[in-house]
């Protein structure tokens, strides 16, 4: 039992690795399919593909902040990180 551990984190880091490279894990895997390899690889790829695709959703889907201007529009990050105001180009006040 011992021994099956550092072989199961081997293959558990190679497939979040190549989860960062890969979309499909038929591309991705490396063991034959049917294999106790294949399988944790395969599980372990969808999980880290789950996580990257929950941090892509949940960064496209950030609120933004309420601030306003002179022109009362509402303005997204990009503007605050300019503090200009998209639609009327005044100084924005956060």
């Amino acid at each position: 039992m011992q021994q099956d551990i550092p072989h199961l984190d081997r293959i558990r880091a190679e497939a979040r690795q190549a989860a960062a490279k890969y979309s499909d894990v038929n591309a991705a895997c490396p063991y034959p399919w049917g294999t106790g390899a294949a399988i944790e690889f395969k599980r372990e790829f969808e999980a880290a593909r789950e996580q990257q695709m929950d941090a892509i959703a949940h960064a496209a889907h950030q609120p933004a902040e309420p601030t306003s201007c002179d022109c009362n529009a509402q303005h997204g990050i990009e503007e605050l990180d300019w503090n200009k105001c998209g639609a009327c180009g005044l100084s924005i006040n956060p």
